[in-house]
């Protein structure tokens, strides 16, 4: 499995898309607007490859707990 390159602060957005999955609620956690947290997202996934949201999530949580994709 390839890991996900990351800055600090999309590691903690990717953190609380896997744990609160909403937008609005990840935003209001982080206390960060909603487009930012979009356009974070969507910088991952292009950066790494990964086609929507799920799939970034379901392999950033895999990655987390050290099991492979």
């Amino acid at each position: 499995m390839k890991p996900i390159k990351v800055t600090k602060r999309q590691r903690e957005i990717l953190n609380a898309l896997c744990e609160y999955g909403q937008t609005d609620l990840i935003a209001y956690t982080l206390h960060i607007t909603e487009k930012s947290v979009t356009e974070v997202i969507g910088r991952v996934m292009r950066n790494n490859g990964y086609p929507n949201r799920l799939t970034l999530a379901l392999a950033w949580d895999r990655l987390n707990r050290g099991e492979s994709v």
